[in-house]
């Protein structure tokens, strides 16, 4: 399974997107259960917080339960990039 290698986080993103559909992250490791995905409550705190890099898999998981488009995910990436 590959991971994204983080350069920006992602993770506010998630934890944003967590927080609007009112659930807890052990409610977030639960639905990520149901679709087949073994994630521990501190592997995702690591993911929202920058520490650790997302699998792939993980965020077509995460997609579903959020019933996003993965431009959810990507929100303001793009002001953090410094260019020129």
């Amino acid at each position: 399974m590959n991971k994204l290698l983080q350069d920006y986080s992602i993770g506010k993103n998630i934890q944003k997107l967590r927080a609007s559909h009112h659930m807890t992250q052990a409610d977030l490791v639960a639905a990520l259960e149901e679709y087949g995905r073994d994630m521990s409550i501190n592997t995702l705190s690591q993911i929202e917080n920058g520490k650790r890099n997302i699998f792939i898999g993980d965020l077509v998981r995460l997609k579903l339960i959020f019933n996003v488009p993965y431009d959810e995910f990507f929100i303001g990436l793009d002001s953090q990039i410094n260019i020129g």
